[in-house]
């Protein structure tokens, strides 16, 4: 309330299960433009405004029906999937592969090196065939370098799905049957974003290798939001005490810029 009454255009939404139904059910009363960058299924006992609300599929949620596609296409089973926090499996609805036609289990990468160790072994004995690392650069690591310790008869199929712009484990990817995937932009994005971060004084020396999916997808939708702004639009500043008297004077701006989004979204897609 404290940043809505200091006036805003939109509100872009990268929270969780519990608080996104809150945040477009206060959006749909007051009439603010809504980016939601969650999964659908948060919305479904929840009110809201479709005028004002812009859907965005989140990274997480894109990134299991890559998984799901590599194991439909590669008729692959007996398929781990090992994540850590960067993949948020309990707010990830698991509904994506629940049709896909292979067993799979799910392992939260360890901290502790002895049950990180023991997890590897786990793997090993019931003889999974293919594991898709879900994490961060270090955890993904971490697991390779335990896998990397086995012989090599036993290796299963290896896929590294990661929100960082790059993966240092060479020493792993040379014994490895390994494929990696991560986000990846053009170059001129790419400066822009980096220029951004350093001019924020966030990081005088951050480079491509430090560029994480989910905040680079936070800048892009901001510059989207301001490309999809007409001249004519202003911050408004909302009263979280007297709703009502802000709904309907000023929701057409927030219509008119999600409206914009949505023609946006089209020609790129």
């Amino acid at each position: 309330c404290d940043k809505l009454q200091d006036g805003v255009v939109a509100l872009l939404d990268m929270t969780s299960p519990r608080v996104a139904p809150l945040l477009r059910s206060l959006s749909g009363v007051a009439g603010i433009a809504y980016v939601s960058v969650v999964d659908d299924s948060y919305f479904r006992y929840s009110h809201g405004d479709e005028d004002v609300h812009f859907r965005v599929e989140p990274v997480s949620v894109q990134m299991l029906k890559v998984v799901a596609d590599i194991v439909k296409r590669e008729e692959l089973n007996n398929v781990a999937l090992v994540y850590d926090d960067t993949f948020d499996i309990q707010n990830t609805p698991r509904r994506i592969l629940t049709n896909v036609p292979a067993q799979h289990l799910y392992v939260r990468i360890s901290n502790s090196p002895t049950e990180l160790r023991a997890q590897v072994d786990m793997l090993r004995e019931i003889s999974i065939k293919s594991i898709f690392i879900i994490a961060n650069n270090e955890n993904a690591k971490r697991f390779l370098g335990e896998m990397n310790k086995g012989p090599d008869a036993v290796f299963p199929d290896l896929f590294v799905l990661t929100k960082d712009g790059k993966l240092n484990c060479e020493g792993c990817i040379r014994r490895m049957r390994l494929v990696t995937l991560m986000g990846k932009t053009s170059m001129r994005p790419m400066k822009d974003y980096i220029d951004f971060i350093k001019a924020s004084d966030i990081s005088h020396d951050f480079d491509s290798d430090d560029i994480k999916v989910d905040e680079a997808l936070s800048f892009d939708l901001a510059r989207l939001i301001r490309s999809a702004m007409a001249s004519n639009m202003t911050p408004i500043a909302y009263n979280c005490s007297d709703m009502n008297s802000t709904m309907s004077s000023l929701r057409n701006q927030s219509q008119q810029l999600v409206d914009a989004l949505r023609m946006v979204s089209d020609v790129l897609s």
